[in-house]
Parts: C-alpha cells; sequence; structure tokens
C-alpha cells in the first residue's frame, strides 16, 4: 500500500462520526472503485438457482435439484470460452441450455424463449450480500462508484435498475454491450475513457474472480481488492493489492 500524507488535527468541537473518518481517509487514496457485481456485490449462486427454479417451473417443467450442477458446469464451460474471446454472449445465452436439455436428454424446443425468461428471472431473483449495500453507500459519500461486470445486458440492467445500490452508481458497464469481457484490457480501457480517464493510481477494482477481476486490473495497471470468500489458494501469477475474505471488510482493509 502507498504511503499517505498524515491526517490533519482533529477539532474535538466538530469531531466526526467514526465512520466519516474513515471514508475521508480512503477518499486521499481512492477517487473511484469498480465492482464487479456477481458473487462480489451480489448473491449469484443462490440468484441463479431461483432463477433456474422459477424459469422452469413458468415453462412448465420440473426442476430437480441434480440439474443445478450439471447446469453449473456447462455455464462455467461457456463464460470461460467467452472471457478468452472464443464466443460471444448471445452464444453463451442460448447455448447452455442447448447443452443443459441436450446432456439431461429432454426433448424441449423452445430454448431462445426460456433462455430470454431465464434472463429476466436472474433480475428479478438476485439477492444483495449482506454488508455490500452498507459499503457502498459508506464509499459513494466521498469516492465514485461504478460496476463492470462479464454479465448479459437485458438481467445486469434490470438488476441495477431495482437494485437499493442504484442511487450510488455512476456507471454500469457490461462487457455484452462492450464488446469485450474481462480480463481483457480493452474493456478497463473502454471504461476508464467514460470515467473521465481518472488517474490508474486513484481507481481500485474490487471483484471475487482471480482469473477476470484481479488479473484484468493487474493488466491495467490499476489496485486490486480481491474478495476471496472460499478461501481458495491464491494463483502465483496473480497478485492483488488488497485481499479480504468479505466485502464488509473493505473499508477496514483500506484504513
Amino acid at each position: 500500500m502507498r504511503l499517505r500524507p498524515a491526517l490533519p488535527e482533529i477539532n474535538l468541537k466538530h469531531q466526526q462520526h467514526p465512520a466519516d473518518e474513515w471514508v475521508n481517509r480512503i477518499i486521499m487514496q481512492y477517487q473511484w472503485f469498480l465492482f464487479d457485481i456477481d458473487d462480489t456485490l451480489y448473491d449469484h449462486r443462490g440468484t441463479e438457482a431461483n432463477a433456474l427454479i422459477k424459469t422452469f417451473e413458468d415453462f412448465g417443467l420440473e426442476f430437480q435439484e441434480e440439474f443445478r450442477p450439471v447446469y453449473q458446469q456447462i455455464n462455467a464451460r461457456l463464460f470461460t470460452q467467452m472471457e478468452q474471446g472464443h464466443i460471444d454472449a448471445a452464444t453463451v445465452q442460448v447455448q447452455r441450455f442447448k447443452d443443459l436439455f441436450a446432456q439431461l436428454e429432454l426433448d424441449f424446443k423452445p430454448i431462445s424463449q426460456l433462455s430470454s425468461h431465464y434472463l429476466e428471472q436472474l433480475a428479478l431473483c438476485s439477492t444483495i450480500l449482506p454488508g455490500a449495500l452498507d459499503t457502498v453507500e459508506q464509499l459513494a459519500k466521498n469516492s465514485r462508484v461504478a460496476l463492470l461486470t462479464n454479465g448479459f445486458t437485458i438481467a445486469k440492467h434490470k438488476q441495477i435498475s431495482i437494485s437499493p445500490l442504484k442511487p450510488y452508481i455512476e456507471h454500469l458497464f457490461i462487457s455484452e454491450e462492450i464488446g469485450y469481457a474481462k480480463p481483457s484490457w480493452e474493456i478497463f480501457d473502454y471504461s476508464f475513457a467514460k470515467m473521465g480517464r481518472p488517474e490508474r493510481s486513484k481507481v481500485l477494482m474490487v471483484g471475487d474472480s482471480l482469473q477476470t477481476d484481479i488479473r484484468g486490473g493487474n493488466r491495467y495497471g490499476i489496485d486490486t481488492c480481491w474478495i476471496n470468500r472460499n478461501h481458495l489458494e491464491r494463483s502465483s501469477d496473480i497478485t492483488p493489492t488488497i485481499e479480504i475474505g468479505d466485502i464488509s471488510q473493505l473499508p477496514a482493509a483500506l484504513d
């Protein structure tokens, strides 16, 4: 971490609330916080499960618990291909259900309609993670906040439009709209252009994925914060500036 200038003496007659004190210290270092969404601010696993169940029900299909790991494996594989630039977002959205029904040996034809409905349910079923709202609210008092996601346009615009986070978000950057996904240099450069080209030393990327959030931030030359909720081993070639176990720990890690 960089050394920060000494704080001015505090006038005890006008002493600040402790929460305001740490926010003011943080602003001396970071002017922008660039957050990932899924499993950083929102419980994506829980959201995904609820959206799958609701989508299947709405199409008259019985969802069985053993379907979930099959879907997750297929979805993870296709997302990796998208992040590597081999396929686009539209392909992922439909192909994951084509592969799922094929693997489950279920005869189901209106896959495109089901896929679109599922994207809507992802937004409607989304649940914000504990501590995320309080943390973003505090940071937004003196810093600026943007979101950078490899999610899909329909789902993410809807999700944020109904989110309690919305008042604090200045920009929502979605890989499907930009044409590049994290960890590409291009998606970060696009975001920085829209943010007004802030100094890179004044921006912190916060996310749960070493491979996309942290690797991407490292490539672009900005500080990164890895939310390592599951206490995973860190890859030797990817080093975050900060590592925490939960988003609620971010203020203390910056203090």
